[in-house]
C-alpha cells in the first residue's frame, strides 16, 4: 500500500498524500514518516521510530509509530462513499484515447506558440466585438457551444500530457441536477505547483482558441458572430474565482493553498491583528470586493432575464384579467420585493460595520455599543414563544445537579436561574461578537477584558518547554481564551486547542468558527487518536495546549472527589504532563458586571513521579481548585448539566 502512496509539498498549506485518486492534507511529520517507510519497506518499527525520531529532533515511539501507521491504513482503505450529487456520469472519450491525441496538441503550450495564440486570441475577441449580431439565433450556435465545452475540457486533458502526467477520461456527468462536462486531473495533485497552474488555465486557453476561429470565421458567416461572444463569455465566467470553477483552482494553485475561501478569511483576520503580508491582505480585499461586485451584477443580472422573459406574459390580456388590474404590473413588484429582501442584509451589514467603528472609537465605556446589543437581544429572547419552556427545563436540571452537591448549595432554585443569566450573558459575547467584524471584536476584549494574574502569564510565556491550561467552562471561557491566547500568540508561543469533535458534539462547532475566525493560527485539534498524537507533538515542540477538563464524556475515566461526590473524569491532562513533563496551569474567567471579563490564571500544577500519592494526583488538585471556584460563583460554571449525568462511583 505504501509503494501506491504519492507524497508532494503544496507549498504553502504543507503536504499532500495522493492515493488511488484520493488526496488528503497530512502534517510534515506524516510525510517524513511515509518517506521513511518508502526507503525502509521492510524495517520493524524500531529501526522506523529511531529514524523518525532523528529527522524530527524528538521522541517518537515504536507504539506511536504503529497507532500512525494503523490510522493511515484506515484512512486510504476506507470505501469512498459515493456522492450523491454526482452519482451519474457518462465516459466521453477515453483516458487511453486521450493519451494518444493530447500528444500532439501539447505544442500549444509552447512558449512561442502560446503567445502566438494568445494574440489571435485578443485579435479575434476585439473584432467579434465590432461586427454585428444577427437577431436571429442560428442552429450551429447551441452546437457551437456545445463543442466549445469539449474543447475546454480537451484543454486540460492536453495540459495534462504537457506536464508529462497521463490525463484522466473526459465525460459528462449529473450534478445538483445539472449537466456538466468534467476531465480527470487527479494525477496532476503529484505534479509541481506550475504545472497544476497549466491544468487549471488550460480549459480556458483551449476554449478561447476555439472561440477565436470560429469570430475570425464570422467575418464570412455573420451568423456565427453571437456564437463566437458566447464562447468568449463562457471562457471568462470560468476564470471567476468566487466559484468552484478553473478560476478558483487557479487562484489556489497559484497562492499554494487549499481552501481558497479559508485564506481569504485568515489573511483579512490576520491582518486585523496586526500580523499580516500587505500583500496577501490586498489580495485578500480585493477578492472580497470582488465577489461582492459579481453578486450584485448576478443580482441584476437576474432580475433583468425574468423581467425580459415574464414581461410579455404578464402584459397579456388573460393574465390582465387574472390580476383585475390590467396597468398594473405585477412582475416588477415582486421582483423589487424580491431584491429589496436580497440587498437589506447587505446594506445593513455596511451601516452596522460602520457605526460599530464610530461606537468603538469615540464610545469611552462602549455604553451605547453594548444598549444597542444588549437591547436587541433581550427583545428576541422576550418574543420567543418557545424560551419559556426551554427556560424551565434548563433551570430544573441545573437545580437537579447541584442538589447532588455535598454540602449543599443554598437556594437552589435562584442559584439555578442566575446560571441561566450567565448562560445568556456567554450567549450575548458571542452574539455580538459574530455580527461585527473582527478589528471590532478585538478592541472590544481588549476594553472588557482584564488578567489579574499577569505575571503568571508572563512565566507561561517565556518557558522553553510545553505546557498545558487547563481551562473549564466557566464564566466566559470563551472569550477569556480569546484574551489569552492573543497574549502567548504575541509573545511568540504557538497555542493549540484540544477538544471535542463536532462531528460527535455539535455545540463546538459554533465555538470551532468562532476560533478559525477571530485566531486564525490556533490550531484546532479533535480528541481522537490522531489529535491525542497532534498534541504529543506540539507539547514535544514547546508548544502551548489548551484542554478543558471538565468533561465527563468517553470511556476513560479517571475518579475524583468533586463536589461530595466520587465521579469519573477524563485524564487528559494527568496524562500529558506525566508523559511530557510538562506543567499544568489552571484558568478562570469570571463575569464582572454585565459584560466585564476577569482572568485568573493559577500557579503551576506538575506531575508527581511518588506512586504513593495515586496517578489522579494532579487531576485531584484540579478539581480541588475548580471545586472552590464553584463553590464560590456556582452559577458562572456551564456544565451543570453534564455533572448531573457523569458517572459516579
Amino acid at each position: 500500500m505504501i509503494n501506491d502512496v504519492c507524497v508532494f509539498n503544496n507549498n504553502q498549506n504543507g503536504y499532500v498524500l495522493a492515493h488511488k485518486g484520493k488526496h488528503f492534507s497530512i502534517s510534515e511529520e506524516t510525510a517524513i514518516l511515509l518517506n521513511i517507510l518508502k526507503i525502509y519497506p521492510e524495517h520493524p518499527t524500531n529501526f522506523i521510530s529511531q529514524k523518525l525520531t532523528e529527522q524530527l529532533g524528538y521522541t517518537v515511539t515504536p507504539e506511536e509509530i504503529t497507532a500512525a501507521i494503523d490510522e493511515l491504513q484506515e484512512i486510504l482503505v476506507a470505501k469512498k462513499e459515493v456522492d450523491a450529487r454526482f452519482r451519474y456520469s457518462l465516459e466521453i472519450f477515453s483516458s487511453a484515447l486521450l493519451e494518444k491525441v493530447t500528444p500532439f496538441l501539447s505544442f500549444t503550450f509552447k512558449k512561442y506558440f502560446f503567445i502566438f495564440f494568445i494574440l489571435l486570441i485578443s485579435i479575434s475577441f476585439a473584432i467579434t466585438w465590432t461586427l454585428p449580431v444577427i437577431s436571429d439565433i442560428s442552429l450551429l450556435t447551441p452546437i457551437i457551444l456545445m463543442v466549445s465545452v469539449i474543447f475546454h475540457e480537451l484543454g486540460h486533458a492536453t495540459a495534462c500530457a504537457s506536464a508529462k502526467i497521463q490525463p484522466g477520461p473526459i465525460g459528462v456527468g449529473l450534478k445538483n441536477g445539472i449537466p456538466f462536462f468534467f476531465t480527470d486531473v487527479s494525477k496532476i495533485w503529484c505534479s509541481t505547483r506550475n504545472d497544476r497552474v497549466k491544468v487549471d488555465v488550460g480549459g480556458v486557453y483551449f476554449q478561447a482558441i476555439f472561440g477565436a476561429l470560429v469570430g475570425i470565421a464570422a467575418i464570412k458567416i455573420p451568423s456565427l458572430t453571437l456564437a463566437s461572444r458566447l464562447v468568449f463569455m463562457l471562457s471568462l465566467t470560468s476564470l471567476l474565482p468566487y466559484f468552484k470553477f478553473d478560476g478558483y483552482w487557479l487562484l489556489s494553485d497559484y497562492l499554494g493553498v487549499d481552501d481558497l475561501k479559508l485564506w481569504i478569511r485568515q489573511n483579512i483576520n490576520r491582518n486585523y491583528a496586526g500580523s499580516v503580508n500587505t500583500k496577501n491582505f490586498i489580495l485578500a480585499r480585493a477578492y472580497s470586493i470582488g465577489e461582492l461586485v459579481v453578486f450584485i451584477w448576478l443580482a441584476f443580472s437576474m432580475y433583468t432575464l425574468i423581467s425580459t422573459i415574464l414581461q410579455p406574459i404578464f402584459q397579456s390580456e388573460t393574465t390582465a384579467k387574472f390580476f383585475f388590474t390590467p396597468n398594473t404590473n405585477y412582475l416588477y413588484m415582486a421582483l423589487s420585493i424580491f431584491l429589496v429582501f436580497v440587498f437589506l442584509p447587505i446594506i445593513y451589514g455596511f451601516l452596522r460595520a460602520i457605526t460599530i467603528e464610530i461606537l468603538l472609537i469615540f464610545s469611552k465605556n462602549f455604553f451605547l455599543l453594548l444598549s444597542f446589543y444588549t437591547a436587541s437581544i433581550f427583545l428576541r429572547m422576550t418574543i420567543g414563544i418557545p424560551l419559556k419552556t426551554k427556560h424551565s427545563k434548563y433551570i430544573n436540571d441545573i437545580s437537579m445537579a447541584m442538589s447532588q452537591v455535598t454540602p449543599r448549595i443554598t437556594d437552589l432554585n435562584l442559584t439555578a436561574k442566575m446560571a441561566l443569566t450567565a448562560k445568556y450573558k456567554e450567549l450575548l459575547w458571542l452574539w455580538i461578537l459574530s455580527r461585527i467584524d473582527v478589528k471590532a471584536g478585538w478592541r472590544l476584549i481588549n476594553r472588557t477584558h482584564s488578567n489579574l494574574d499577569a505575571a503568571v502569564l508572563q512565566q507561561i510565556a517565556r518557558l522553553d518547554s510545553g505546557a498545558i491550561l487547563a481551562a473549564p467552562h466557566f464564566g466566559s471561557f470563551l472569550t477569556g481564551a480569546f484574551f489569552v491566547v492573543d497574549f502567548l500568540h504575541k509573545n511568540g508561543k504557538k497555542v493549540n486547542l484540544l477538544y471535542r469533535d463536532p462531528l460527535l458534539n455539535p455545540d463546538n462547532k459554533q465555538f470551532e468558527d468562532f476560533y478559525r475566525r477571530y485566531l486564525p493560527d490556533v490550531s484546532i485539534i479533535f480528541d481522537n487518536k490522531r489529535g491525542i498524537l497532534n498534541a504529543a507533538r506540539c507539547l514535544k515542540n514547546g508548544e502551548i495546549l489548551i484542554i478543558m477538563p471538565d468533561v465527563f464524556l468517553g470511556n476513560n475515566f479517571t475518579p475524583v472527589n468533586f463536589l461530595g461526590n466520587k465521579i469519573g473524569v477524563m485524564p487528559g491532562i494527568e496524562f500529558f504532563s506525566a508523559r511530557y513533563r510538562v506543567p499544568v496551569y489552571p484558568a478562570f474567567s469570571h463575569f464582572s458586571g454585565i459584560l466585564n471579563i476577569k482572568i485568573h490564571i493559577e500557579s503551576a500544577l506538575h506531575h508527581s513521579d511518588n506512586l504513593s500519592e495515586g496517578s489522579d494526583r494532579l487531576m485531584q488538585r484540579f478539581f480541588f481548585i475548580l471545586e472552590c471556584w464553584i463553590r464560590n460563583k456556582p452559577f458562572e460554571w456551564h456544565a451543570w448539566r453534564e455533572f448531573l449525568h457523569a458517572k459516579k462511583y
